[in-house]
């Protein structure tokens, strides 16, 4: 299960973000958690039931973002497992330029109470 979407990321939410996380640089490059915010431009097409809980997390930049560049986001689960009333879901999200340059890898392990 996945969805993909072109999204942007605006000059102006870069700068909030970067304000937002008390950088005093104001740049185009985007700070290495700031991707992860592609995640409000998906139409997720499943929903989890509570609880949702954050398990594990890495992320890995692998090239440089910019702002006002379009970038393919790409939101897949590669795993679910079913441990009684609760799920384990494992989900990767990237971000690849149109050339097809991965930029942005990030995998998150989830503890769900289901999925619909």
């Amino acid at each position: 299960m996945y969805v993909e979407k072109e999204v942007i990321f605006l000059k102006a939410d870069v700068a909030k973000y970067q304000r937002l996380m008390g950088s005093g640089k104001k740049t185009e490059i985007m700070p290495p958690m700031m991707p992860a915010l592609a995640y409000q431009q998906l139409e997720i097409p499943w929903k989890y039931d509570p609880p949702v809980i954050l398990r594990t997390q890495v992320t890995n930049m692998l090239a440089p973002l910019q702002a006002e560049r379009a970038y393919i986001a790409k939101l897949e689960i590669e795993d679910i497992k079913n441990y009684g009333s609760e799920t384990l879901i494992k989900e990767r999200l990237t971000l690849q330029s149109a050339e097809g340059v991965k930029h942005f890898d990030s995998i998150s392990k989830l503890i769900i109470g289901g999925i619909r």
